[in-house]
């Protein structure tokens, strides 16, 4: 789900406006007929009586009731409008605010700042011509701030386009439920739109690449006969232990296999089931709130609407399980890193939170643990001989459900 610049610069929140007038103008009217009905009916003369009075009672009755309904939904309807039309101005007051503060910037050559209809944002070519060879090695970084002042803006304008999409979507449901009078729990709302996950996180391969067990370090030696005896013989070892763990550890010995595959392909973890984890579960839940919480404080004050929230891979956000949690996926995985992503919406208590759990692991093993007898972390010796390969394990879960109550 995408909004550009120009479709939010286009929207004519104005006559939103006029519509709940108008809409508040014909539930006055609708009331005003339905009394009209029921008065003019009250002061029929009841010198005639039987099924026929009873047959017209329940037609003016039913007549009064259709038009007292549909001034209820049309002035439901008009506050709905009107609460749309102020917090979608709140949205497009601020994106137009960025896009033009960033035009205004501007140096001897011209705009500093070049803002596409998508919100990408980039520093001008001119302007890059102009400072990537003439700052001095001692003086300010005029370039590095300009491009890291780009990405800033991008990422502010990406979440605010994106929120303001999801926002439309929401508050056209709320108006059509509206319209057709529904409680909004007969026709609740979902988000189409899950942000999707961030970009991997680097540190865990350039972590491992300054420790010799890198994606830089395989297939670097050339092991002679002794070595290559020794990896043949712990090879064999592992693979029979994977076999033998398969039944207590199935996620862990099917890595091992995935690692001496040598494909160095990424691997797919079912999240689904790391979640079942009663801490993780919790943890996970608890970082998207947190999330929530912060993207809703970076919107404009005054915003009650739904909030999008995309989280980052961090060193904040790792999960390392216990033994007695989960053997497998300590096995498999030791600690890994995660990211939730969603979209919350109000409620009557505070916001129904809609996300999904991403993690991130590279699987290695770390040689620095060293002793002379056959041990596991030898087996990074066949990553840097190149007979096995260190890989990427990454995964996504289902749609999550939590809450947050002020």
């Amino acid at each position: 789900m995408t909004l550009g610049v120009s479709q939010v610069r286009g929207w004519d929140l104005a006559s939103m406006t006029v519509a709940a007038d108008g809409a508040a103008t014909d539930a006055e009217t609708f009331e005003e007929v339905a009394l009209t009905v029921t008065n003019a009916f009250t002061g029929v003369q009841s010198d005639w009586n039987g099924e026929a009075r009873d047959l017209a009672e329940v037609q003016v009755a039913d007549q009064a009731s259709s038009l007292n309904d549909r001034a209820t939904r049309w002035r439901t309807a008009s506050d709905r409008l009107r609460t749309a039309a102020e917090q979608l101005g709140l949205l497009k007051a601020e994106i137009e605010r960025l896009v033009d503060d960033a035009a205004s910037k501007t140096s001897m050559v011209g705009p500093i700042y070049i803002v596409a209809d998508d919100g990408s944002v980039s520093v001008s070519p001119a302007f890059v011509a102009l400072y990537a060879a003439s700052t001095p090695p001692a003086g300010p970084d005029v370039l590095g701030e300009a491009e890291a002042m780009a990405l800033q803006l991008q990422a502010l304008l990406k979440r605010l386009l994106t929120n303001a999409a999801v926002a439309a979507e929401y508050y056209d449901w709320q108006i059509t439920n509206a319209l057709l009078g529904l409680a909004d729990n007969e026709r609740p709302f979902k988000p189409s739109y899950i942000p999707a996950p961030p970009p991997k996180p680097t540190g865990p391969r350039s972590f491992a690449d300054r420790g010799g067990h890198g994606p830089n370090s395989y297939n670097v030696d050339d092991p002679g006969l002794m070595d290559s005896t020794y990896m043949a013989g712990l090879r064999f070892a592992a693979l029979t232990g994977a076999n033998r763990s398969e039944p207590l550890a199935p996620v862990a010995s099917d890595m091992l296999r995935h690692y001496f595959g040598n494909s160095g392909a990424e691997y797919r973890m079912d999240v689904g089931a790391l979640l079942q984890m009663p801490r993780f579960g919790a943890e996970s839940d608890g970082t998207a709130v947190s999330e929530f919480v912060g993207a809703r404080e970076a919107l404009p004050p005054g915003y009650i609407g739904p909030v999008v929230f995309e989280g980052a891979y961090t060193d904040q956000s790792t999960f390392r399980p216990l033994p007695q949690e989960g053997l497998d996926a300590l096995g498999a995985l030791g600690g890994f890193s995660y990211q939730t992503s969603g979209v919350a919406v109000p409620t009557d208590n505070g916001y129904s939170i809609d996300y999904k759990t991403s993690v991130y692991d590279y699987y290695d093993w770390d040689p620095t643990d060293q002793t002379f007898s056959e041990q596991y972390s030898d087996l990074n010796d066949m990553h840097r001989a190149g007979w096995a390969q260190n890989f990427e394990v990454v995964g996504r879960s289902g749609l999550r459900e939590t809450e947050w109550r002020p």
